[in-house]
């Protein structure tokens, strides 16, 4: 077996359409069997790749192998501070400082 070739989902992906472009051409048999190996080779790694990242995906989605946070109450001289603080900052959300429970949070 072949020693692995090491690359970036980017670099795959980009070598992959040089690839398809370049059998678009007048090719000697040769080198068109080298290209579609090589070709064939980075399509399996890159489906691979897209869907070990799917799972990942569906994982966060499902709530699995999130960061823990833990929400604690400000205590009343670090409000006016944190106000300050935010008000420099981007412009507060809509219906004031902190969401309501109706809102529906952006994830």
């Amino acid at each position: 077996m072949s020693e692995v070739s090491q690359v970036t989902f980017e670099q795959g992906y980009n070598r992959l359409n040089e690839i398809v472009a370049r059998l678009d051409e007048d090719v000697p048999i040769d080198e068109m069997v080298a290209l579609l190996r090589e070709g064939k080779g980075l399509e399996k790694a890159l489906r691979d790749y897209l869907e070990a990242k799917e799972g990942e995906l569906e994982q966060i989605e499902a709530g699995q192998n999130l960061p823990e946070y833990a929400i604690v109450a400000v205590a009343a001289g670090e409000r006016q501070d944190e106000r300050e603080a935010l008000s420099s900052q981007a412009p507060p959300a809509p219906g004031g400082f902190a969401p309501s429970p109706d809102e529906d949070m952006p994830f």
